[in-house]
């Protein structure tokens, strides 16, 4: 998912690597890291970029755009963190809050606004996730 900002400055993407690492006895195994990335989009640069934990889904940014809703596991490996749950993402402080949990399922998030629909622009070619 992405999302961006009312005033369009920043623009926000969940997004899921696999890689492979080493499990204890040296072995290759799959790996997982699910997060955000943010943009400048007056510039298309990443400005930062955080883990929220292994995999991650569907996303909802506030009106106000200081935090997102992330669905997402935080481990596919340690059943006692719970599967899915909610990632509260501050993006002044670009960090994790915290997370909701105790929700079957997760899929979207919706957000009321009384603000206006911003327009929209026209990304560079080379703009790519």
């Amino acid at each position: 998912d992405v999302a961006i900002t009312s005033d369009g400055k920043k623009l926000a993407a969940a997004f899921n690597r696999i890689y492979f690492g080493f499990d204890t006895q040296n072995n290759p195994v799959p790996l997982f890291w699910g997060g955000i990335a943010l943009f400048d989009t007056a510039t298309w640069t990443k400005t930062a970029e955080v883990r929220a934990g292994d995999l991650v889904a569907n996303m909802g940014m506030t009106p106000d755009g200081l935090s997102i809703y992330l669905a997402g596991v935080q481990s596919l490996t340690d059943q006692s963190t719970g599967n899915l749950q909610v990632f509260i993402f501050d993006m002044t402080a670009t960090s994790i809050l915290g997370t909701i949990r105790g929700l079957s399922l997760p899929v979207a998030f919706s957000f009321g606004s009384s603000k206006p629909a911003i327009p929209q622009f026209k990304m560079p070619e080379w703009f790519l996730f």
